[in-house]
């Protein structure tokens, strides 16, 4: 992990941003990614859950929104889709997706990591959310982050 205090840099937030704004242009699912700067994270799926409702990710219209937490110095992340998109995939699909993000974030690669899991996750939301005429952007696609 980096030594200065942000996960991501300023760049590869942007980046990651930009990934998220080009993955929602073709679903109407929403796409979040939520960095936890705890020192310690006990359950990391518990605070998915939480920070899932106060980003008012559940709010969505379709109920096909997914968060991406990540707790850096937990070395913890998780993936929390609502209930829309869960009934669609297969149970195993978000635990394929976590052992890939795990695989660039074993060599510091944090920004790919995101990225791919963004665009996987963008990829499944179009498959069966795509994009309708009257989709707005329901959600900021700003990385939030909190202590």
């Amino acid at each position: 992990m980096k030594k200065n205090k942000s996960f991501l840099t300023p760049e590869e937030k942007k980046s990651v941003e930009n990934e998220i704004m080009n993955a929602e242009l073709k679903t109407s699912g929403e796409i979040r990614v939520h960095i936890l700067n705890k020192n310690k994270t006990d359950n990391i799926m518990d605070e998915a859950g939480k920070w899932f409702k106060k980003l008012k990710m559940h709010k969505t219209r379709d109920r096909n929104g997914v968060l991406l937490i990540i707790a850096p110095h937990a070395k913890k992340f998780a993936i929390f889709g609502d209930i829309a998109i869960n009934e669609k995939i297969h149970d195993n699909f978000w635990n394929e997706v976590r052992d890939k993000i795990q695989e660039y974030f074993v060599y510091g690669r944090y920004s790919e990591g995101i990225k791919f899991a963004v665009k996987t996750t963008g990829s499944v939301l179009e498959k069966f959310f795509p994009i309708k005429p009257d989709d707005v952007n329901e959600l900021p696609n700003e990385i939030t982050e909190s202590d």
